[in-house]
């Protein structure tokens, strides 16, 4: 089982859903929520956090107040005592979570004019190569193929930057990605999603029994379903 999901966060929720949300997440997460400066971040982080929440009490059948994140020592979050992974990715308005029985990593970008000197400098010389043989029109939809390629495998093995992004190397050849890690056993498998052309969404699984579609929730939604749950 792997599903995703994504949250737009330009979608209005009532002033009493948004106070709803904030009562269902930990006191630490309230905190930062309210510390943040601009509301796409605040948005982000209380959305982020209500959407796992939901999948998660969706399919464990729990209650809110039984669902409790630990987090390695990297900082990547995992339920304790439970075999379901998730992840989040965020970026301009969109919010993406994604629930699986197996490790996973997932990463969305919204695409904007590329720097090759950021390819030149974090990415292996054989990606710099794949970016700059590409047509003029085709390097900035593989430059954030390869980033969020990237990022999604840093995100499943759960280093995040402890592990160099040029140590790693992917080759795209069409709807064909193959990925080098020298010293990795276990190579999982990757796909990119259609979601919206303005964006890359990239993710990276054990299994690549992949879904075909991302569906989108109503943040309000899964906050009230949520809260629903907590008092059955």
């Amino acid at each position: 089982m792997l599903s995703i999901y994504a949250v737009d966060i330009n979608k209005e929720v009532s002033h009493v859903q948004y106070n709803q949300m904030l009562s269902l997440v930990s006191d630490e997460r309230r905190q930062q929520v309210n510390r943040f400066r601009f509301k796409k971040d605040a948005l982000c982080a209380l959305y982020g956090d209500i959407l796992i929440r939901h999948l998660i009490s969706a399919n464990l059948r729990t209650k809110n107040d039984n669902i409790s994140f630990l987090k390695n020592k990297y900082g990547k979050p995992y339920l304790e005592d439970s075999p379901l992974h998730f992840n989040l990715s965020h970026s301009g308005h969109w919010i993406i979570g994604a629930i699986s029985n197996d490790v996973i990593g997932v990463d969305i970008e919204k695409m904007a004019n590329i720097d090759l000197s950021i390819a030149k400098r974090f990415f292996t010389h054989h990606e710099y190569l794949q970016i700059l043989d590409a047509k003029n029109s085709e390097k900035q939809s593989l430059f954030f193929s390869i980033w969020t390629l990237k990022e999604s495998y840093l995100k499943y093995l759960g280093t995040g930057l402890s592990t160099p992004l040029d140590s790693f190397e992917f080759t795209i050849r069409s709807n064909d990605i193959s990925l080098s890690a020298p010293g990795k056993t276990i190579i999982p498998a990757f796909r990119q999603l259609d979601f919206d052309n303005e964006y890359k969404l990239s993710v990276c699984a054990q299994s690549a029994q992949f879904p075909e579609t991302v569906t989108s929730i109503d943040i309000g939604w899964a906050g009230e379903q949520l809260l629903t749950a907590s008092s059955t």
